[in-house]
């Protein structure tokens, strides 16, 4: 497996006040104190490089701002690491990524709303991101993943091996009720089945509106009624 080697403890340090001037310069007094401990490290990049296809949302950077459970808030320019399931961060030309994602509230760049969640595998309880697309007491998300293919050695009548590459896998849909781990549902059918008391309104509402479960409209307007659904 293809993995950067790189960390940054990222901790932001301010107590009850606004994210001014004042709090940048604790960021930045902080990140000055990891680079002389050599607790931060600019990544290189060659490994990704020599591999065809983007382990990426969004390959380019974007602004954003990264809020934290503390109640604090980041802004700077992000993106997301899809294959290696991790939120990056550029400060002065050099790249860091997240290394305490369970201090992460959300994370809003252009594209998405990406949230740290725990979510049920088979028996286990993992923890990982996720874009969000609708979120209330009932919440629908969308899980990202690539997969990375090892470079292959030429095969009969073939003239070049097959390089190394990350290739897109299909997104998966995990739906989230209250505070309980997100759970990967494959149909309507399933999020009809999680639904609880609102089971009725869903289905009703899958049939009238004929929701198609790959369409992410479809399926974030299906879990916009069934919130409102709950205080009618």
């Amino acid at each position: 497996m293809v993995r950067m080697v790189f960390q940054v403890v990222l901790v932001i340090l301010i107590n009850q006040v606004s994210f001014a001037q004042e709090n940048l310069s604790v960021i930045d007094s902080y990140l000055d104190k990891l680079r002389r401990d050599k607790g931060l490290v600019s990544p290189s990049q060659l490994e990704y490089k020599d591999i065809q296809g983007s382990p990426y949302l969004i390959d380019e950077f974007r602004p954003g701002s990264l809020h934290m459970k503390s109640g604090n808030t980041l802004p700077g320019e992000f993106r997301y690491d899809v294959y290696a399931d991790r939120i990056e961060f550029r400060k002065d030309d050099q790249v860091y990524h997240i290394a305490i994602p369970d201090s992460i509230l959300k994370l809003y760049i252009r594209e998405a709303t990406i949230v740290y969640l725990p979510y049920s595998e088979k028996t286990d309880i993992k923890k990982g991101y996720f874009l969000a697309l609708y979120e209330g007491y009932y919440s629908v998300y969308e899980k990202r993943t690539k997969q990375f293919q090892k470079a292959q050695a030429p095969q009969p009548y073939q003239d070049a091996p097959i390089p190394a590459m990350f290739q897109d896998a299909a997104p998966a849909i995990y739906m989230k009720v209250g505070d309980n781990p997100a759970l990967r549902v494959s149909n309507t059918n399933d999020i009809v089945s999680k639904c609880g008391t609102e089971a009725g309104a869903a289905q009703d509402f899958i049939k009238r509106n004929k929701t198609r479960f790959r369409d992410i409209s479809d399926i974030t307007e299906l879990f916009r009624y069934i919130n409102g659904s709950i205080s009618r």
